[in-house]
């Protein structure tokens, strides 16, 4: 007979690989954003087309969407929160799949009883 306690081996792992993500890593919600622009320089390669690439941290403050600059030196550090983010989001789903599946199942079996 089946345990009623019985996690999957697919939950069980999303759950882990969530509590490490969370404890462990800084996580951001939002997207990193490549943007070109002018620096206002008359002799600068800016002006015949030749962009400054500036990156850019996309998030939702307070309802309204925002840019937030960031750094040369910390692009590589936001691009790694922003991945560890959606790995937090993808292990949630992965949990909530589970749940919603076992719902239905259990649903099933009372309509049949």
């Amino acid at each position: 007979m089946k345990n009623k306690n019985f996690i999957p081996q697919k939950e069980r792992d999303a759950r882990s690989k969530l509590t490490k993500l969370v404890n462990y890593y800084p996580f951001v919600k939002g997207g990193v954003v490549t943007s070109g622009r002018k620096c206002g320089k008359p002799q600068c390669k800016c002006t015949t087309g030749e962009k400054h690439l500036s990156t850019y941290l996309s998030i939702k403050h307070e309802g309204k969407r925002k840019m937030v600059c960031v750094p040369k030196q910390f692009e590589k550090d936001i691009h790694s929160w922003v991945k560890t983010y959606k790995d937090i989001m993808n292990s949630i789903d992965i949990i909530s799949d589970y749940h919603i599946n076992r719902l239905i199942k259990l649903k099933n079996t009372k309509q049949n009883d």
